[in-house]
């Protein structure tokens, strides 16, 4: 267990070396981030909310960097999905990671005596999952999963082995832990953490399985003993830091129980939106780095206070007064914690304002009016509505909420798999049976009124045959949106929350785009025979773009004989692939890409059936869409590295166990690479628009964001569930574009949403450089687009409005802008009033020296 620290004077040192001497790829922003943490992180922890994409990962992987060469160890603390992410950026800075901690299953098993490896507490930099702690123990749960404290206590006091307890694995952990730790100077914490376990562990207890529950002081001490075997950090990062908020959550259990700290551990909170919903989520924030600071929660709390009055009084000079000394207060107070870049300070944002008045995020409201839509549709909106209102909660709460989601799809995809929901209630009989008789004779009625408005609902939407989802006016109207963008050759990313709405309008696309393709016999569908799912959206798609009845056995029939000559090329392209390749690879600085490459080639030229031949070219063949890609050596080369990097699956604990140049190794390797292919390349749905939720595996994931970043490769439309593609995903290089087909309610989360196409090196940037080289200026720059669908008239509606407004307390928090949009455009009166209130804003740029915010006596 390492004890090698020689303090933060020496990193602040190694930080400013780092910046000076160029050693880690880094531009202005993220060295001046660098040298304001040497100036800080002495003294405490740090909050860096530089906004999505501009390179935080980066500065916290120097960070790492500095650390380590110090004699340090870094905990990173990730999302599930995340890890490629930040080994990249690890390795990239010079720092070598272990394999991602996603389980306490994975940390049990490399104590095992069949797989010898580096003791955890070994490694110099440990990647650890948010959900590591989430461990179901209690009443028959297995040994191992618990076994480790009383084991670890039992081997700490010169015992013998534990009664009881027979795994070997854990009495070869305990000893290596105990071990590790008795080499350790006295008063070193994890020293004293053992003693204090030995003192406080409850012997009888300790051996109960059933002991072991969510809030028991066990399994307190149980995280703290499998911390001890991770071993002591110097620096702990936290990434995506303002998730798990709650006492009670995985994240908090490891940063407060397993993650343990050396004699002064600092923390490094990452997070793009600090807060979301509340300015009281400073507070939780300022805990995540171990700060308690009683003024800047009162600075915190008067500055949201001016925000709120100078918005009502933007004129009124007391109230400007006002705003400066608390925007002064507040810039002053968690200026020592806070970093943030925004990207006004980014240089393509700044080349975008020399040319242009308006922001480069330009928002486009998608409106779905309801009174323009036909009769059948504002009749179910109608229906919808009264049964909201005519039902009661406690009876019938799908029913009672159904106005809250029919204009998102959510709603009518629920009735739709339940069309006799609501018509009869399961607390009838149960209130005819004791209520009064005036009682029941009003809840009658009341169920009446509500099985009239269901068979309302239900008329209107049993008309479309099972295909109402893909006539849904909110859907249509996406449709439309994306096949715009798609028709200028960029790609669009859409989000949403509610699965089947998402995958009606997969469907619709993707059978809208075959019918479009077959027509124009300009380019292949990549299937032989239409599956028989897709069936009834072509039906609709059919309808929609030659109002007509689609003929099956026709499609069929022609897709077959497209298909034919699909196949051909594919097969001249498979045949020439492995000499290409040959070729290609010989430039390539990759060992492991080349060892995976010799199997590769070893397995198609002996195999018969040649079916790792055939998936690998069906792959490539899919993510080169032009002909002259296909016939380059070394682009074929940097796909094929492309693929086998993105399948690595990093976030698998196993994947990289190996050691290079280890046959035995290598082969499962490319075993499973060309498994992942198959899971991919083998599927029967249509590609051009792709569903990701949270059934999509990791490898699919991978193999989803590799495509969607190539411009001619499928999918041209990437539908992703919120919760699973919000976070940790590149979405950016050929795509600018974002739809929110059910808008959220936190403001954080757009934002996120947006930031997956607002990065570094994005489509956007490429395409501003080539209008300002051509001439081009002001409203004919190329922008960000996000495209809420707000379908007026329903619930979508309010939600939109509140969404906005918390967007505006947002802004207010983060980007020191207190005003909203609307109100800078309209009240031009008063515009020079509003710009001294922006001006005096709080700044946490590192870029940007503190402003002298105006005074009065």
């Amino acid at each position: 267990m390492k004890n090698n620290f020689q303090g933060w004077p020496v990193v602040t040192e190694l930080l400013r070396e780092l910046v000076s001497q160029e050693q880690v790829e880094l531009n202005a922003g993220q060295k001046a981030a660098l040298l304001a943490i040497a100036d800080r992180i002495e003294h405490h922890g740090i909050i860096l909310a530089d906004e999505v994409g501009m390179g935080k990962t980066r500065i916290a992987a120097a960070l790492s960097r500095c650390v380590i060469a110090a004699g340090g160890r870094v905990a990173v603390l990730i999302p599930g999905g995340l890890a490629t992410n930040w080994r990249d950026e690890l390795q990239t800075a010079g720092v070598t990671p272990s394999a991602p901690l996603l389980s306490l299953k994975q940390y049990m098993s490399a104590w095992g005596t069949d797989t010898p490896s580096v003791p955890w507490f070994e490694e110099d930099c440990l990647i650890v999952s948010h959900a590591m702690a989430n461990w179901r123990l209690g009443e028959n749960s297995h040994p191992w999963r618990w076994g480790l404290l009383p084991e670890l206590c039992w081997q700490w006091s010169d015992r013998r082995d534990c009664p009881s307890l027979t795994e070997p694995y854990l009495k070869l952990a305990a000893k290596k832990i105990s071990t590790a730790i008795r080499r350790l100077p006295t008063a070193h914490p994890a020293k004293e953490k053992i003693k204090s376990l030995n003192r406080e562990i409850h012997w009888d207890n300790a051996l109960l399985d059933e002991q072991y529950g969510v809030h028991s002081s066990q399994r307190e001490q149980l995280e703290t003993s499998v911390g001890l075997g991770l071993g002591t950090f110097d620096l702990v990062i936290v990434d995506e830091a303002h998730k798990s908020r709650g006492h009670n959550s995985s994240l908090n259990r490891l940063l407060e129980n397993i993650i343990q700290p050396a004699g002064e551990t600092r923390r490094l909170a990452v997070s793009a939106t600090p807060i979301e919903l509340d300015s009281q989520q400073w507070i939780q924030m300022l805990a995540r780095i171990e700060v308690s600071s009683p003024e800047a929660i009162q600075a915190i709390e008067h500055y949201q206070a001016a925000v709120a009055d100078i918005r009502e009084n933007y004129a009124n000079t007391l109230s400007q007064q006002k705003y400066y000394l608390a925007a002064a207060a507040f810039e002053q107070a968690l200026s020592p914690y806070l970093l943030r870049r925004d990207k006004r300070e980014d240089e393509f944002v700044q080349k975008f304002h020399q040319h242009s008045t308006r922001s480069y995020r330009r928002k486009k409201e998608i409106v779905v009016d309801t009174f323009t839509l036909p009769m059948n549709w504002r009749q179910a909106i109608c229906a919808a509505e009264a049964l909201s209102f005519v039902s009661h909660m406690h009876e019938d709460s799908a029913t009672q909420r159904l106005r809250l989601t029919v204009g998102n799809g959510h709603g009518i995809a629920t009735l739709l798999n339940n069309p006799d929901e609501g018509a009869t209630h399961p607390l009838e009989t149960e209130q005819q049976e004791v209520a009064k008789p005036e009682t029941n004779t009003c809840v009658d009625k009341r169920q009446q009124r509500v099985k009239w408005w269901q068979s309302q609902l239900n008329s209107v939407l049993s008309t479309g045959e099972g295909t109402t989802l893909f006539t849904h006016p909110a859907i249509l109207a996406a449709v439309e949106a994306v096949e715009e963008v798609c028709s200028r050759n960029e790609k669009v990313l859409v989000f949403g929350r509610f699965t089947r709405p998402m995958t009606a309008l997969v469907q619709l696309l993707n059978a809208r785009e075959m019918l479009r393709t077959l027509k124009s016999k300009q380019d292949y569908w990549p299937h032989e025979q239409l599956p028989l799912l897709e069936w009834p959206a072509v039906q609709c798609a059919w309808r929609q773009l030659y109002d007509g009845e689609a003929d099956q056995d026709a499609i069929n029939a022609q897709l077959a004989s497209q298909y034919k000559e699909l196949n051909n090329s594919r097969i001249a392209f498979r045949n020439s692939l492995i000499s290409r390749l040959d070729e290609g690879l010989s430039a390539c600085e990759s060992d492991k890409v080349k060892t995976l490459f010799a199997v590769f080639k070893q397995r198609a030229t002996h195999r018969e059936g040649n079916e790792d031949l055939v998936i690998v070219a069906r792959a490539i063949y899919a993510l080169t869409g032009a002909a002259d890609e296909r016939r380059s050596p070394a682009r074929l080369a940097e796909v094929f590295t492309d693929i086998v990097n993105a399948m690595r699956g990093r976030d698998n604990p196993d994947s990289d166990e190996e050691v290079d140049g280890e046959s035995q190794f290598t082969e499962q390797r490319w075993q499973a690479v060309v498994d992942w292919l198959h899971e991919e390349y083998s599927r029967r749905e249509s590609d051009y628009a792709r569903l990701m939720n949270g059934q999509t595996s990791a490898a699919s994931r991978n193999l989803l964001n590799l495509a969607f970043n190539r411009q001619y490769s499928r999918p041209s439309v990437l539908v992703a569930q919120s919760m699973v593609a919000r976070e940790g995903l590149n979405l950016h290089l050929a795509c600018r574009t974002v739809i929110m087909l059910h808008p959220e309610w936190n403001p954080g989360v757009v934002e996120q949403q947006i930031g997956r196409v607002d990065r570094l090196n994005s489509l956007w940037q490429k395409k501003l450089e080539e209008a300002l080289a051509a001439g081009e200026r002001g409203d004919a720059l190329p922008t960000i687009n996000f495209m809420p669908i707000v379908f007026k008239g329903t619930y979508d509606e309010r939600n939109w409005q509140v969404l906005s407004q918390r967007w505006d307390n947002l802004r207010a928090q983060l980007h020191g802008n207190p005003f909203s949009v609307n109100t800078l455009q309209e009240d031009v009166r008063n515009r020079e009033s509003m710009q001294s209130v922006i001006n005096a804003a709080p700044n946490f740029s590192p870029l940007t020296k503190s402003r002298r915010t105006p005074l009065s006596d």
